[in-house]
């Protein structure tokens, strides 16, 4: 996973979230309920269905012990290691400090007790269920006969538009009339997740052992046979396992791809792949209380209901329970802020096209689209003093004209208008990213003492036939009614804990120094820090250009000189082993009097829409040695911006020495 941020693609930002979140936080609104279910002796944990690898739950006594950090990633909540050796938990408004060893522990600063301490894991903390269970609000339930355990976790209000999810289905089948699929389903069922666009549907029937789900995938122009064979050449990609049979049917109607196989949980699965209208169609029904897939295909009841699955409904059948969530072409997305297990906000709304799926989420941002090349994305930041939205938008075109690459940014209006009723300024402007061309439309408005940015991205070849489209979409979008709330308090303070910030309220260059790891540096004011979930990370960006800054810290390197230098700093291993580059420096330096490992890489990655240049420096002081990292996007590769960047790092100073 890859987020963006502001504007481009804050990549530091992105690898420190890579290290640590292993879904969008729940708590930033997600609208389905959070199932977690891990095994004891496994390694998979899956979360909403979703595979992680962590370290294996055990069972010691009669305590069932689990892995702390991605269980809590999934809820959402920050986990501090502290210098003094405690690990602190931020979860909404509580604060849980655990002692490593102890089976004491605080809440809010009242001392708790566990019935057997905390353990140090291979990979982090090891936690009883207890703890789990008593400090959020989930539902918990661990089968000694088999292992299993299973987290649930469902937010108040979170589902007010989704209630029907979990009643039981009534009638004897369920379809999709925009993607026209439909399938029998066996009486009790029930839906026990949906994604907002209706794209992806699970059905449990508890009473049969049996989930079925149906996922709609883009095909990207791929037959049947071509993802026939990228199953076969890669199934633990696809299936992550490998199928004890596959088949290729295009003799009969529709033609279908089957494979067979365990799942990682020890699952039987029978999964089928249609290819129709450029769409793959993902027919999966997991018979959970078996482990031999055979036993779906020799059981005539449950290959009754996968030889049901059809391709041709429209909505008229009346014995058909229809899924859709689209209309008129459009699905709705509510963006609902959960502050607490009573408290909850709608902070705003908008309908976007069926095919948009969520690429990336945040508390304060989201993205939606068919990836990075098409998406719509909305951000909501703390409003400046200057409340004139039509001041606020020229000071953003100006620093556009100041940063952006002339060869590569090409402005097409700037202008005061409206959006979905509300006083807006909206900047359009063509840019070229790679080899293609794209075009930017940015909205800006205020509202709730807050600033709301939707910027949406098309290639610009089919921008033109999308923009009436595009116009619709944007006119569904609705800001919550947030008066008479405390809101925006609890926003300053999420916003501080887990999302970006000014360095300062004016634009001056300004110090930043970090304590912990002995250095400093100087910023314009305008810079936003992010929070990290690394102590010996912090990460910077520029709001007005594609350009960034990262500082990691490690204990102190014998050498500079060491071949395998990039592995010693994981925010820059991680970066190269996510993004398409090639190495053009490698060599020692004389700069600012010292020695200086100067790495530079090419960074040409077309799926994730990066291209630039990423500049690595690496020093070493008495405790510490350090990667001082900067990012330049071609599209903001000016004079201005390589000044900026530099004069940073000539105020990089390692303190001690």
């Amino acid at each position: 996973m890859k987020p963006l941020k502001y504007k481009s693609l804050v990549v530091f930002v992105l690898i420190v979230a890579v290290l640590t979140a292993y879904l969008p936080a729940a708590a930033a609104g997600s609208d389905d309920i959070l199932s977690i279910e891990l095994t004891v002796g496994s390694e998979i944990m899956k979360a909403n269905g979703a595979v992680i690898r962590v370290e294996k739950p055990h069972v010691s006594g009669n305590t069932v012990y689990l892995p702390l950090d991605p269980i809590l990633e999934c809820f959402g909540a920050e986990i501090v290691y502290t210098s003094k050796g405690t690990v602190e938990i931020i979860y909404r408004e509580d604060l849980i400090e655990l002692i490593p060893g102890s089976s004491e522990y605080y809440l809010n600063l009242k001392k708790k007790q566990l019935v057997s301490a905390v353990r140090q894991g291979l990979k982090g903390l090891m936690v009883p269920l207890e703890l789990i269970t008593e400090n959020f609000d989930v539902r918990t339930e661990y089968n000694p006969a088999n292992g299993k355990i299973q987290i649930i976790m469902e937010d108040d209000g979170a589902l007010t538009d989704l209630s029907f999810l979990t009643d039981s289905i009534t009638k004897p089948a369920v379809g999709n009339s925009y993607f026209n699929w439909r399938v029998n389903v066996p009486s009790s069922s029930r839906i026990i997740d949906i994604s907002f666009n209706s794209r992806y549907v699970c059905i449990l029937n508890s009473y049969r052992g049996i989930a079925i789900e149906i996922e709609v995938l883009p095909a990207d122009g791929k037959t049947l046979e071509e993802y026939y064979n990228s199953v076969i050449e890669d199934p633990e990609s696809y299936l992550y396992s490998e199928p004890s049979e596959a088949l290729l049917r295009q003799d009969v109607v529709p033609a279908y791809a089957e494979f067979q196989y365990t799942n990682p949980d020890y699952e039987a699965v029978l999964e089928r792949a249609f290819v129709k209208d450029n769409y793959i169609y993902i027919l999966r029904l997991t018979y959970y209380i078996e482990t031999d897939p055979e036993t779906i295909t020799e059981n005539s009841y449950l290959m009754g209901i996968i030889n049901s699955f059809s391709l041709d409904y429209t909505g008229n059948d009346r014995t058909v329970q229809n899924l859709s969530t689209v209309e008129y072409g459009l699905v709705k997305f509510e963006n609902y802020f959960v502050l607490d297990a009573t408290t909850g906000y709608t902070l705003w709304e908008i309908s976007v096209l069926p095919e948009w799926d969520v690429v990336e989420q945040s508390f304060n941002y989201i993205f939606l689209g068919t990836g990075r090349k098409e998406y719509i994305s909305i951000y909501v930041l703390e409003g400046p003093s200057e409340t004139d939205v039509a001041a606020y938008g020229r000071h953003m075109l100006s620093n556009y004209e100041k940063y952006m690459n002339p060869g590569l940014y090409k402005l097409i209006s700037a202008e005061e208008g409206s959006l979905a009723g509300y006083k807006s300024y909206n900047i359009m402007y063509r840019l070229t990213v790679g080899d293609s061309e794209y075009i930017y439309d940015d909205r800006f408005v205020f509202a709730n003492g807050l600033m709301y940015n939707l910027t949406v991205k098309a290639p610009a070849e089919s921008y033109e036939e999308k923009s009436a489209v595009i116009d619709n979409l944007l006119e569904t979008f609705r800001i919550g009614d947030l008066s008479g709330t405390d809101f925006k308090d609890y926003f300053e303070f999420y916003n501080s804990m887990f999302g970006s910030r000014r360095l300062a309220s004016s634009d001056r260059i300004v110090p930043y120094q970090d304590r912990n790891y002995k250095w400093s540096l100087r910023l314009p004011g305008y810079w936003m820090s992010y929070a990290s979930f690394l102590n010996n990370v912090k990460a910077f960006s520029s709001p007005y250009a594609h350009i960034e800054v990262a500082v990691e810290a490690v204990p102190a390197l014998k050498s500079i000189e060491n071949e395998d230098i990039e592995k010693q700093f994981t925010i820059l291993s991680i970066f190269l082993d996510n993004f398409e580059n090639v190495k053009t420096v490698d060599k020692i330096v004389k700069e600012k009097d010292e020695n200086v490992r100067l790495l530079v890489y090419r960074i040409e990655d077309e799926e994730e829409q990066l291209f630039g240049e990423l500049k690595c420096r690496i020093v070493t002081g008495n405790e510490y040695s350090y990667c001082f990292m900067t990012l330049v996007s071609d599209s903001s590769n000016t004079s201005a911006t390589t000044e900026e960047v530099e004069n940073i790092w000539a105020s990089f100073t390692v303190s001690g020495r």
